[in-house]
């Protein structure tokens, strides 16, 4: 039978309570946001995450449902605290007649208590965690019993204001001994096992992973929306799919600004360059057949010619270079067939050299196929509408890291 609670709630314990309610162990935490710390993270940033650009925010109000994101978390954590309301009373029962053995014995020893810690550590294996949270409430129990003892209160029961202490701590201990390896669990993606601690009994564990099943498999966001089974697979489901939305962004228009200066000695040419660059993707979102168009317009301005012996050459010459590439096929996730047409012309503005030429104008495409376990076998066909020469080439390359 739990033992009744007794007395009023301590100003401190109180504040180690709001403690608790503030940490990630009360709260879920998204998986992908990782603490660089000892200590508990305090509460989860704001969705989205990884800082994304703010054309980005406006993509997936577009693309997404403004709230997917938040409201899988969201739902996440009401699992995880309806879990935790639910069975936490019966893992405290458990706990209560742990605590009074161990503080019983030592109230009628009469000795002051130091080493309150060690003694809950080896009555209750894997309860205690080296947290703040966990510090304050031994200590609050570890004063409140030497203040019992010290008003001669060593024979008999414990104080009410022991026993009110004792339940309070058990339903802390309670409660994180359910949160947190459920969080642990999600965080990792099933890679570290559902472990409860020791004294919770198989039957009660069992209890609570139906329980928590049971829950994802009639919501409507995590099981309706992402078909998803439990929490392990709802995460790894909003993970895979925050990661498309990246690479969906990522093909978003984009236009850079570079310059470049070199400080020419000797043979080596002093320049200016100038530069502008547009990229911009193509391909819907969650789709594998993309394609990439980048155009560059480059000015480059140099100080002497390339002997070295003419200084203040004032040569310029205007580059501009377009190219498009499309991913034809995909095996297995990666690339196995792409088409890459591009375009170059270069204008010389100022600064003539003897027996060049003053513009020329070049037109490449490739093809290149391969399986994914293979070399790249690619044909490069390039062509000078001015001489109207076609050089092919064929060439094999292959990625060590893959």
């Amino acid at each position: 039978m739990r033992i009744t609670r007794s007395g009023s709630t301590s100003n401190a314990f109180k504040a180690i309570g709001n403690k608790f309610s503030e940490s990630p162990i009360h709260r879920q935490t998204p998986p992908f946001c990782i603490s660089t710390d000892s200590k508990p993270v305090t509460k989860p940033p704001p969705v989205p995450y990884c800082h994304i650009p703010f054309h980005a925010l406006r993509l997936w109000g577009k693309h997404y449902s403004e709230r997917r994101f938040p409201d899988a978390f969201t739902e996440e954590g009401i699992i995880l605290n309806n879990t935790t309301e639910t069975y936490y009373p019966q893992v405290s029962l458990i706990l209560v007649p742990k605590f009074v053995a161990v503080c019983t014995p030592l109230q009628h020893g009469g000795v002051s208590v130091t080493d309150l810690k060690e003694k809950l550590n080896s009555a209750i294996p894997g309860m205690l965690q080296e947290i703040k949270i966990d510090e304050d409430a031994v200590k609050l129990l570890q004063d409140q019993l030497n203040m019992d003892m010290a008003k001669h209160l060593r024979a008999g029961e414990l104080s009410s204001e022991m026993l009110g202490l004792i339940n309070q701590v058990a339903d802390l201990e309670a409660r994180k001994s359910i949160n947190n390896p459920i969080n642990d669990n999600i965080r990792t993606s099933g890679k570290k096992e559902l472990a409860f601690a020791s004294f919770i009994t198989p039957a009660l564990k069992k209890s609570i992973v139906d329980f928590l099943d049971a829950q994802v498999k009639s919501n409507a966001v995590l099981n309706g929306q992402l078909k998803a089974n439990n929490l392990v697979e709802a995460n790894n489901k909003v993970i895979a799919d925050y990661s498309q939305l990246l690479k969906y962004v990522g093909r978003q228009p984009l236009l850079t600004f570079g310059y470049l200066y070199t400080h020419g000695i000797g043979t080596v040419l002093s320049s200016h360059v100038g530069g502008l660059t547009f990229l911009q993707g193509f391909g819907k979102l969650r789709s594998d057949k993309i394609g990439q168009f980048k155009t560059s317009l480059t000015d480059t301005l140099s100080g002497n010619d390339p002997t070295g012996k003419v200084r203040n050459f004032q040569r310029n010459i205007i580059a501009f270079q377009a190219g498009y590439n499309q991913v034809l096929a995909v095996q297995k996730k990666l690339s196995i067939m792409e088409l890459n047409v591009a375009a170059e012309g270069d204008w010389a503005t100022n600064g003539y050299i003897k027996d060049t030429d003053r513009k020329r104008i070049y037109f490449d495409a490739y093809f290149r196929a391969r399986l994914p376990s293979t070399p790249w076998v690619k044909l490069d066909l390039k062509y000078d509408p001015k001489d109207g020469n076609v050089f092919g080439l064929l060439n094999f390359t292959y990625n060590l890291d893959k």
